[in-house]
């Protein structure tokens, strides 16, 4: 790997000097003089490996004598999660509830522009509130909502501490007529490695009272990172059935006598 720095150190931890790796990977110190010393990575040379903290002892016992220390790197695995349960049957016109977990970045470096995003399955439910949940990093972040009248997403909260769990009241949106919410999104901004709630996030939804017996709708939600050059993105579905009860009819006995 090119363009990988290390540190060279006397048994004193004094730096000696700096090398850097060339096109075929390898790097040579200047002579030292007889004595201890070791060498520590300080820079990759690429932001797809993670820097080895390891250090590496090496000790010249003569004039002119060589030493040679392999040194590896790991390289990045950028891997971001979310799950997502909730209400597996509906009466037309009552509450849908649905839980979210694992809404992660399990990569090993950090991550940019981390954000979380639900999908209103519009046709048959609309959203009234959500629980943000708590997470396991002190962070400020963003909440957003789009109507089908909006192109763009529209700030609703910000300024959010990740340790404090905010019951989120979307009914309190002024919308036009035939205006309704179909997405959500969470901005965390810049995440380190294993973010993940403490406390899950909810939401509450009302569906429609129009909705036929056997309807199945899904709810779609999904997370995004960046690194570097890269985005990865992790799906979560949940599909909820209508059940419409059957009518109770009234039992009419036959009469007897004249």
């Amino acid at each position: 790997m090119q363009g990988a720095v290390f540190g060279v150190y006397d048994e004193n931890d004094n730096l000696i000097e700096e090398i850097t790796t060339s096109e075929d990977g390898t790097a040579i110190s200047t002579e030292l003089p007889i004595g201890k010393y070791y060498c520590k990575e300080l820079k990759t040379g690429s932001p797809y490996y993670i820097l080895n903290t390891d250090t590496y002892a090496f000790e010249i016992k003569t004039d002119g004598e060589i030493i040679k220390k392999t040194i590896e790197n790991e390289s990045v695995d950028i891997t971001v999660d979310v799950d997502k349960e909730g209400t597996k049957e509906i009466i037309p016109g009552k509450i849908v509830n649905y839980k979210f977990s694992n809404v992660a970045n399990n990569s090993n470096v950090y991550l940019d522009n981390f954000k979380w995003f639900d999908y209103i399955p519009t046709d048959y439910i609309r959203l009234e509130k959500m629980t943000t949940g708590t997470w396991n990093q002190e962070l400020s972040y963003s909440v957003y909502y789009k109507t089908n009248k909006s192109d763009n997403y529209i700030l609703f909260k910000e300024n959010l501490n990740t340790k404090e769990n905010f019951n989120l009241d979307f009914t309190t949106i002024q919308l036009t007529d035939g205006e309704y919410i179909v997405e959500t999104c969470f901005d965390f901004g810049k995440v380190d490695t294993g973010f993940k709630e403490t406390l899950c996030p909810t939401m509450q939804c009302k569906s429609l009272d129009t909705l036929q017996n056997g309807q199945v709708f899904i709810n779609h939600t999904k997370t995004v990172g960046i690194y570097f050059n890269v985005t990865v993105t992790a799906d979560s579905d949940w599909p909820t059935i209508v059940h419409t009860p059957e009518e109770k009819r009234e039992l009419i006995l036959p009469k007897t006598g004249k």
